[in-house]
C-alpha cells in the first residue's frame, strides 16, 4: 500500500481535518506574482504548505477565538475586536494575508530556513569549574510575515529554550 500525503485546505468551513491554509495553486500563483516559477511537484508543495500552517498556528497568538472548537487550524476565527481592522473578517473566512504568509513560510521551509536548530555545543570555564551546554541562537524572525499578520495577532509566542 502506497502512502499519500494528507492535504486538506481550510476553506473557511472550520474543517476538523485541515492541514493547510493555502492550496497548491495559491502557492504557485503567489510565487509567480513575484516572478518566481515553481517547479516542485504538487506532493512536495503540499508537504511544505502543511508545515507552514503548523508554523503559523504554533508561533502566533491570534485575536479572537476559533469559529468552531473542533476545527483543526487556528483559522477561521471569530474576532472579538473588529474595530482594529480597516475591513472586516468574517468567521467563515481565512484572510488572504494568512494564505500569503503560508505561501511565504512554505518556501522558507523549502530552503531550510523555517525551524530554528541547535548550533552545537559550547563550554564555559570559571576557574576550576567548567560546563558544557547546547548553544541556541534563537527564534527565527520573519518580518514580512509579522507585517502581514500584524492586524490579526495579539502577540507572538515567545520561544524560550532552557537546557
Amino acid at each position: 500500500m502506497a502512502l499519500t500525503i494528507n492535504f486538506v485546505v481550510e476553506d473557511g468551513t472550520s474543517k476538523t481535518d485541515a492541514t493547510s491554509y493555502a492550496s497548491v495553486d495559491n502557492y504557485k500563483q503567489y510565487w509567480l506574482n513575484k516572478g518566481i516559477s515553481i517547479s516542485d511537484s504538487d506532493t512536495v508543495i503540499k508537504g511544505l504548505l502543511n508545515v507552514a500552517a503548523e508554523y503559523l498556528d504554533l508561533n502566533y497568538k491570534y485575536i479572537g477565538f476559533k469559529s468552531d472548537a473542533d476545527q483543526r487550524r487556528e483559522w477561521p476565527r471569530v474576532l472579538t475586536d473588529q474595530s482594529i481592522y480597516n475591513d472586516t473578517v468574517d468567521s467563515d473566512e481565512v484572510p488572504q494575508d494568512i494564505i500569503d504568509a503560508a505561501c511565504y513560510l512554505a518556501y522558507q521551509h523549502k530552503i531550510g530556513n523555517l525551524w530554528p536548530v541547535d548550533e552545537g555545543v559550547s563550554s564555559r570555564s570559571l576557574g576550576p569549574v567548567s560546563t558544557n551546554y547546547k548553544r541556541y541562537e534563537g527564534y527565527k524572525s520573519f518580518p514580512y510575515v509579522d507585517t502581514l499578520l500584524n492586524k490579526y495577532v495579539s502577540s507572538t509566542t515567545d520561544i524560550i529554550r532552557v537546557n
